[in-house]
Parts: C-alpha cells; structure tokens; sequence
C-alpha cells in the first residue's frame, strides 16, 4: 500500500507539472529591430558629387581668367558628374517606390526627389556661393583699406616668396584677383560646412510638408 501510495503521488505531481507546463504563457522574444538600408546617394562620400557643379561656380572667377582652354572650362565640366549624380538619385528612387523594395515603382517618387536634389544640389548651394561673391567683392575694398599699416608690413614678408614668381604675381595681380580668391575660398569653405544643415532642413521639410501634400507615405522604420 505504500508503495502505491508513493506511485500515486509521483504520478500527480508529475500531472500537475505537466498542467501547469501547458497553461503557462509563453515567453514573447523582443521584436529585432530591422537595420534601415543605407542610402548611397545620401548617406555615403557619393552625396559630394551633388556639390562639384557648385564648387565649380566657387573657382570660376578665378579659373576664367587662365589662358588653358581646358583650365577655364572646368566649371562647366565639373556640371557633368553633378548631373549624373543628381539622375542616378532620382532613377534609383523611382525603382524603389514608395515603400522602398522596388516591387512597385513609383514616378511620384521620381518627381519627389528631382524636386529635393534640386533643392539640396542646386538653389541652396548656388545661393550660398553667390551671397558670398557678392559679400567680398562688397567689402573687399573696405576691408584692406582699414588693416593697420604694422599687419601689412609683417604679411608683406610672408609673401615675398610669392612676389618672386612672375606667374603667380601676375595673377595676383589682376583688377580685384585678390577678392576673388578670397571669395572662392570661403565659397567652399561654406558649401562644405552647410551641406549637412541643409541636407537635414530639406529633409524635415519634404517629410513634414512635401510629402504629406504630394500624398507620399513612404514606408519608416520604427
């Protein structure tokens, strides 16, 4: 009888264990969360080419005035893989579509980004290298004409190296050469700096205003 009675008790711990097995909830495993496919044409080095057309404009009032026919047309060569870019961008957007497989392209989308390359490639960047132009062609004058006579004497001797070279000097020389070096510098200078801040304004502004009102509902990762 004892023995049974210890059978009877494993056997019904045994079932309760396996009960208890059975109604237990299972465990739900967090969700992985998907890595967002990164974007060539504007999260890589390759979203620089969107700039060169720019850049371009930055040296062409210095690169016009060299004699090499090769050398005074880079500006316009340097629209050439700016375009290709700017394309390339919006044909791979198409294919894409709006939810980004490319199972069902999109023209919307096509149209979509042709309007922000256009903004981030184009308005932008040219509005900043003409607003620079104009400033240091604008102040160039007043600017060397207020340096106190002991700087110009000390930058005189920095440049003597320079005044040496009968090509560079006669460059240099040139009516309003200096201001526009100056100008392009800082042209670059600034297109370089602003490329992000205006990448992430034109991004909040098509997500926010152009999207929704071209009734584009592009697919987010969460």
């Amino acid at each position: 009888m004892e023995t049974n009675f210890n059978s009877v008790n494993t056997y019904t711990a045994s079932q309760k264990a396996s009960v208890l097995s059975e109604n237990k909830p299972e465990e739900k495993k967090p969700l992985k969360k998907e890595k967002k496919e990164k974007d060539i044409y504007n999260d890589s080095p390759l979203r620089k080419l969107g700039f060169l057309d720019e850049y371009g404009e930055a040296l062409r009032p210095i690169l016009s005035a060299s004699k090499n026919p090769v050398v005074k047309n880079l500006p316009n060569l340097a629209y050439i893989p700016a375009s290709a870019y700017m394309l390339a961008d919006v044909i791979d957007k198409y294919q894409k579509g709006e939810d980004g497989t490319g199972e069902k392209p999109s023209v919307k989308m096509g149209v979509r980004q042709a309007m922000y390359q256009g903004l981030v490639s184009i308005a932008a960047p040219v509005a900043v290298v003409k607003g620079v132009h104009k400033l240091t062609d604008k102040f160039a004058g007043r600017i060397s004409g207020k340096i106190p006579g002991i700087i110009k004497d000390k930058a005189s001797s920095a440049f003597k190296t320079i005044n040496k070279n009968k090509t560079i000097n006669k460059f240099l020389s040139k009516a309003g050469m200096p201001a526009k070096v100056a100008g392009a510098l800082i042209s670059i200078a600034a297109i370089s700096t602003l490329s992000k801040p205006i990448d992430f304004a034109a991004d909040k502004l098509f997500k926010f205003v152009v999207d929704p009102l071209m009734g584009i509902n592009k697919k987010e990762d969460k």
